[in-house]
């Protein structure tokens, strides 16, 4: 569980982050405390339904986003699952152009690690 909410804190991070939007702005559009999106963001509490609901629609995303890929992160440090949720908030904001150029880059940087 405590997992789940690290990486479900990261993303809602990352989404915000990628926004440009302040702990501050995102609390007062959800009707919460800066603190307790604050301990959302670190894993610290589980956000309800409702707070999940809200803060999708004011991050412009779907619910589903926080929860994409999440199975996977069973077992990872907490310094990876912020990685990823810092780049999966980075990919979630880019056009099609600049993630098809990410793409790209990768897989030639995975290509020369090989």
């Amino acid at each position: 569980m405590e997992a789940l909410k690290k990486a479900i804190g990261n993303r809602i991070r990352s989404c915000r982050k990628a926004r440009g939007i302040s702990q501050q702005d995102l609390a007062l559009s959800i009707g919460r405390a800066t603190s307790a999106v604050s301990n959302i963001e670190r894993g610290l509490s589980f956000p309800s339904v409702e707070t999940l609901i809200n803060a999708a629609d004011a991050l412009d995303c779907e619910v589903r986003d926080f929860f994409e890929g999440i199975e996977a992160s069973a077992g990872k440090s907490d310094t990876r699952l912020r990685l990823e949720g810092e780049m999966w908030g980075l990919l979630f904001a880019m056009s099609d152009r600049e993630l098809s150029a990410v793409i790209k880059t990768s897989k030639a940087i995975i290509a020369v690690r090989d």
